[in-house]
């Protein structure tokens, strides 16, 4: 069913959603046309899909008991990696557009929920190795993995903390105080989506950055991207379909947009 609903989403997103030429505010024209420009190539890209490339080959088998909305595709507790890094992990463009995102914008305080096997929070930590990345996984044999990736990569500026996202979270901000950069991608249900939000909200400041992951992956989702988005502390939202960008400065016109993803 929720597979029906993301399908039904993208025909919807690829009528609707407008390129440079269709967008007014200077912010979102400049992420269209400077930041997110797929042939800007940056030089830690190789290796961390190097390392995506040993997880995809890697049939060592781990206990994954997942405490959030879980995997359409993966179902048993024991799971092999490669699988997991095929179904559940960023792909390399979506991943790399969160990089120049955040390689535009320079926060130096950035929050992850869900590491999973670290791709992601590789090319997040990545950007600056003296900024802090707290990222929090809710499986000890997924967060094993992670560090393992991390430490191939010589990313010492990553602190990963284990356990339930709603137990752990004021661990995370007591750590980073304010958030320059969340990224939301681990439980992909209504409620813990617009609790986590409104919770990360609280630690954010005028020139923050929220993403929130799959947000046309389930009716649960879409319907929390639509209520936070109306949230008053968010001025401008983009929806690239594959995950949203919301920006809480004042100075800025409310707006929100539905974009093609470059």
């Amino acid at each position: 069913m929720d597979a029906l609903f993301e399908l039904r989403s993208y025909a919807k997103h690829l009528f609707a959603a407008v390129g440079p030429h269709g967008v007014h505010s200077p912010l979102v024209f400049d992420m269209l046309t400077k930041v997110l420009r797929p042939e800007k190539q940056f030089y830690c890209f190789e290796q961390i899909e190097k390392q995506r490339g040993i997880l995809l080959n890697d049939h060592t088998c781990i206990d994954v008991n997942d405490p959030g909305a879980g995997s359409r595709k993966l179902h048993n507790r024991q799971r092999v990696i490669r699988d997991i890094a095929r179904h559940a992990l960023q792909s390399e463009h979506c991943a790399q557009q969160l990089f120049r995102i955040t390689h535009h914008f320079k926060p130096t305080r950035i929050l992850e929920l869900g590491t999973s096997l670290g791709i992601t929070t590789s090319y997040l930590a990545s950007v600056d190795k003296t900024a802090s990345v707290v990222s929090i996984e809710g499986v000890a044999a997924v967060a094993d993995v992670a560090k393992g990736v991390f430490s191939r990569l010589g990313l010492s500026n990553i602190d990963l903390i284990t356990g339930k996202f709603d137990e752990v979270l004021n661990d995370a901000f007591s750590k980073l105080g304010q958030v320059d950069l969340a990224l939301i991608d681990g439980d992909h249900r209504y409620e813990a989506t617009v609790q986590y939000f409104k919770r990360i909200a609280e630690h954010c400041h005028d020139n923050s950055i929220i993403i929130l992951d799959d947000i046309h992956w389930s009716k649960g989702m879409h319907d929390a991207w639509l209520d936070i988005i109306r949230d008053e502390r968010v001025m401008v939202s983009i929806d690239f379909f594959h995950f949203g960008v919301l920006f809480f400065k004042r100075d800025r016109e409310r707006e929100n947009f539905r974009l093609h993803l470059p």
